[in-house]
């Protein structure tokens, strides 16, 4: 069964926040929409296997899709999928540019791990503490 059928039939609610429950058909909705918040939970759920089957390359697709909406969680996403080929072919060039672009909307993670790239006794001095 596809993925997408999947999720229209799926009576599972997903909880997002604290004490906020949403039915994953109004999440899928909501990506089919555009909506890059909606687009980035459905792409978690693909990538994860929960509640649907996982599904690696269609959660890229969702990841990219609201990454191109200036979604920073997801820019961050985006780019670990090209560091480590999750549903795509690893790329460190577009990966460095979609950590780059998550930095810049203020993801520290994606901030730590270009300096890391580019600094390398800045990892060493982050083990060491």
């Amino acid at each position: 069964m596809k993925a997408h059928t999947m999720l229209l039939t799926a009576l599972t609610f997903i909880s997002l926040e604290a004490n906020q429950q949403i039915p994953i058909e109004y999440i899928y909705s909501y990506a089919q929409a555009g909506n890059p918040d909606a687009q980035y939970d459905l792409a978690n759920l693909l990538r994860n296997g929960e509640v649907v089957e996982q599904d690696m390359r269609l959660s890229f697709n969702l990841y990219h899709k609201s990454a191109n909406k200036n979604n920073a969680n997801a820019s961050f996403e985006v780019a670990n999928a090209f560091r480590y080929g999750l549903g795509v072919k690893v790329n460190h060039a577009w990966a460095r540019h979609w950590y780059s672009k998550a930095s810049k909307m203020g993801h520290k993670e994606a901030q730590l791990i270009l300096a890391k790239d580019y600094n390398p006794q800045l990892e060493q001095l982050a083990m060491n503490n």
